[in-house]
């Protein structure tokens, strides 16, 4: 293998020990032997499992260094799976956590993502922290204590659902927090523009009066499908907050009328402005449902001013780029 994971050669082997010795934890080197079915297991894997403990193969440093996303894969493999790590595989987990950094986004996204949506969640995202991975994946949360990582951990295990938005929302525990990160691995605007509207949802049920009727109209309707009831109780429980503010917003987007669940613009207002159908319809859009959200744009004429102004923004750039 070369650094970036990826084989130089392939050379294809016969015999079980050979194959074992490159993988990356006992338990993931047990084979069945078939037609029989019994079990060959020469690295005693299934003693590890059977203690509920995750060990690397041969020398820990050395497996994490031929590809640093065994650390997360271990972390995943220990939370999900409620194991612990064997000491020499932790200190080994710890050596390589800054050859992290090497990976790409679509990797870590990928393991982080998969990790928090299974169960032991809560305990994934501890172990990021007290593994030291964090500041390598995940720089944006590097200034987190222990004490932050400890809520973030209890926030996680109190959602029901594994929802990408709801994780996300709950890792990232801030809007602007959030979109740098996600942004920065790849996810995309839907899951970002969602993750957001859950964080301002639960920042409305922490502060009330912190929206105004139309903004919170705008964030029921967009949130209430992508996990809000789940994160919603989860900082309910977590922070001690009385239920009946949950059962109030539960209450008032059950009589939104029907006018009041469509938007106040959609992408046919954008196009009658005269943007070409495309990514600029997408944007427009997307910030003039923020400005509802916020509270700065309240009625559907000041939010077809809105879309015009920033129709003819971007006619007149997109028109300069032509020429």
């Amino acid at each position: 293998y070369g650094i970036d994971r990826r084989p130089r050669t392939v050379r294809f082997v016969t015999d079980v020990e050979a194959d074992c010795v490159r993988r990356d934890f006992t338990i993931n080197a047990m084979y069945v032997e078939l037609p029989t079915g019994s079990v060959v297991d020469p690295l005693d894997g299934s003693v590890d499992l059977a203690a509920r403990r995750l060990r690397a193969i041969g020398e820990p440093l050395k497996r994490f260094t031929e590809d640093p996303l065994r650390v997360l894969r271990g972390i995943r493999f220990a939370a999900g799976f409620d194991l612990v790590l064997e000491a020499r595989t932790r200190r080994g987990m710890r050596a390589a956590a800054p050859r992290c950094a090497n990976l790409s986004a679509e990797r870590v996204r990928g393991e982080v993502e998969r990790m928090l949506r299974a169960p032991g969640r809560g305990r994934a995202a501890m172990l990021l922290a007290q593994v030291g991975v964090v500041p390598h994946v995940l720089p944006e949360l590097a200034s987190r204590t222990a004490t932050d990582w400890l809520r973030v951990g209890r926030l996680l295990e109190e959602i029901p659902d594994g929802r990408p938005e709801a994780i996300w929302a709950a890792l990232a525990n801030d809007p602007i927090v959030a979109e740098s990160m996600l942004r920065r691995l790849g996810v995309t605007r839907r899951h970002r523009r969602a993750c957001e509207r859950l964080l301002r949802l639960a920042d409305a049920l922490r502060r009330r009066g912190a929206l105004t009727a139309g903004g919170r109209r705008e964030l029921l309707r967009n949130s209430w499908d992508v996990g809000a009831p789940g994160v919603l109780r989860a900082v309910a429980t977590v922070e001690g907050l009385p239920e009946s503010r949950i059962e109030t917003m539960e209450r008032r987007r059950r009589r939104m009328t029907a006018a009041e669940r469509k938007p106040l613009v959609d992408g046919q207002d954008v196009l009658a402005a005269g943007v070409p159908a495309g990514p600029s319809v997408a944007r427009i859009l997307d910030a003039t449902r923020r400005s509802v959200e916020r509270g700065s744009v309240r009625s559907r004429e000041a939010a077809l001013a809105m879309v015009r102004r920033l129709a003819a923004e971007a006619v007149k750039v997109e028109g300069a780029g032509g020429r």
